[in-house]
């Protein structure tokens, strides 16, 4: 990035100098320091609290498509949008055939203007029970879902 060249903010989706900016270490998405904690995003703590998030369960088939091998287990989605409706940030519930591995992905969705979905945007990480409690695993689809 070149030095003063503005950066998107995916929570105010605007665009806002880059010293007045960071990286989520989670998503890899760029926000408002003001929306960072600890180097995170700090919708993320609400999405894994389920804290006022709707559900999203119609994008599920959608999802499946997107990430072949990560998001294919996806069982149920829930999120809210960015201030302007043009992200959807998610929480997926993540299951085996079988029902008896569980996992959540935290994963975001860019919006088209008529509410349909476009694409998934940054990373999506999945728990893990290691520091730093979460692994990145698309858009790196080499890597598998993280074992309990």
């Amino acid at each position: 990035m070149v030095t003063g060249e503005a950066v998107l903010c995916h929570w105010e989706d605007q665009l806002v100098c880059p010293d007045q900016s960071g990286t989520c270490r989670r998503t890899g998405l760029t926000f408002c320091r003001d929306h960072l904690r600890a180097g995170e995003w700090i919708g993320v703590r609400k999405l894994l609290r389920v804290d006022g998030i709707a559900d999203h369960g119609e994008l599920v088939r959608w999802m499946k498509k997107q990430a072949t091998g990560t998001l294919t287990a996806a069982a149920s989605a829930w999120g809210f949008t960015s201030m302007s409706g043009r992200f959807l940030f998610l929480l997926v519930d993540l299951q085996t055939v079988l029902g008896f591995r569980r996992k959540n992905a935290v994963a975001v969705v860019r919006m088209h203007d008529d509410g349909r979905p476009d694409q998934i945007v940054g990373s999506v990480t999945v728990e893990s029970k290691k520091p730093p409690f979460w692994t990145e695993v698309w858009p790196n689809m080499s890597r598998p879902l993280p074992g309990d």
